[in-house]
């Protein structure tokens, strides 16, 4: 599986810092990030100006679980570290899956909870990796696969490199 460009959705992109990037890397991809807050949002654009990218990025205020965006409309999305901040982790899912392409790209990454929640209140409200599964089992997501590594597991298209 290559991307070889086309539409670029970072759902919870924060301070913009993945976009920026990415936009750097695919130059003649459209690229859109959304966040709840508005605060992290101008921090975004800001940063965007300063690279002299605000032009390529489309930074929007909006719920993760109800994005604004038509079906079909990502080649690629993305979501890092916000499965165990969402109300409803089962909707960010299916809201991934519903804006991207069918033989599209997509990567979920989240800090897994483990028994170092005991020590660190943060991991408590994570999903262990057994939980994720159950969960993805739950949406629409197309065939996928969880990688996991000590602190985080990543969702990827089944057969994506890792």
């Amino acid at each position: 599986m290559d991307y070889r460009g086309g539409p670029i959705l970072d759902a919870g992109c924060c301070g913009g810092e993945t976009l920026i990037e990415l936009v750097k890397a695919f130059p003649r991809s459209k690229l859109a990030g959304v966040d709840l807050s508005e605060e992290l949002l101008e921090l975004a654009r800001s940063r965007a100006e300063e690279e002299g990218l605000a032009q390529r990025i489309d930074f929007r205020r909006a719920d993760v679980t109800a994005l604004p965006f038509p079906d079909d409309q990502f080649e690629f999305v993305l979501s890092q570290d916000m499965l165990q901040v969402v109300l409803d982790a089962a909707a960010l899912v299916d809201e991934l899956a519903r804006v991207s392409r069918s033989e599209g790209f997509f990567y979920i990454r989240a800090i897994k909870r483990s028994w170092l929640a005991a020590l660190v209140p943060i991991l408590k409200i994570a999903f262990s990796a057994a939980e994720a599964r159950e969960l993805l089992n739950e949406t629409r997501l197309r065939p996928w696969r969880l990688v996991e590594n000590t602190w985080y597991y990543t969702i990827l298209p089944q057969g994506a490199p890792e």
